[in-house]
């Protein structure tokens, strides 16, 4: 699933600790404040036919129900009924350079012919403007309904936390049941990655019916990240 593109008009490099606890970060370090130019175009041996923006995948995903998808279902509904009082949600943070971030968003996208042409401009100028990208992945059950709730019609739902959030780019993959965000800011990419924890963890206890099995205090924890 695709989101896209936050029009940012600067990229913070900092070489920060990857570990975060709660969306607090706690980095020192001094930062570079790198201005972006959108002026970048796309070079002319890409073929940008689509005049609507394609951010995800309908509603009439598929998946293939194995015994691994049913574990994961498990162990997902084990990990959120088993939450600990002050145990804290954490994400691993990583970076890669601006250049393999681009490649693979051309991989995933089908090299952009699905993307507006200019949203995919905005999103290749200001990856590049870059030397670094954070990246950061949080885990999903495989069950339909909640990943397209969370997800949306087309990938609505991704494309305003992009927006909203202001990172760059959104991707599930449903091979490894992982939304995956990029941005050039190490808060965004964690702020980015709390909120589609919280839609994840509302939408699968919804639909699960086991709202009254968890206690009120690990609700409102992870809401509260």
């Amino acid at each position: 699933m695709l989101s896209n593109i936050s029009s940012q008009n600067q990229c913070v490099v900092s070489d920060a600790g990857m570990e975060t606890e709660n969306g607090n970060d706690t980095i020192n370090n001094t930062s570079e404040t790198i201005p972006i130019t959108t002026t970048t175009l796309l070079p002319t041996t890409v073929n940008i036919q689509s005049e609507q923006t394609l951010v995800g995948e309908s509603s009439e995903m598929e998946y293939d129900y194995t015994q691994s998808q049913t574990d994961a279902i498990s162990k997902y509904k084990d990990a959120i009924t088993s939450r600990k009082p002050g145990q804290k949600t954490m994400f691993h943070i990583s970076t890669v350079a601006s250049r393999d971030a681009v490649n693979y968003f051309g991989e995933v996208t089908n090299y952009f012919i699905n993307m507006d042409a200019v949203f995919a401009n905005v999103l290749i100028a200001n990856t590049m403007s870059c030397n670094k990208i954070f990246t950061g992945s949080v885990n999903a059950p495989p069950v339909r309904i909640v990943l397209q709730k969370t997800i949306g019609l087309y990938g609505a739902n991704l494309k305003q936390i992009t927006y909203k959030e202001g990172v760059l780019f959104i991707w599930y993959n449903k091979n490894d049941f992982k939304f995956t965000v990029w941005s050039t800011s190490y808060k965004t990419c964690v702020s980015a990655l709390h909120t589609i924890n919280r839609r994840i963890y509302n939408n699968f206890i919804k639909n699960e019916n086991i709202q009254n099995s968890l206690t009120s205090h690990n609700i409102e924890q992870l809401n509260a990240t």
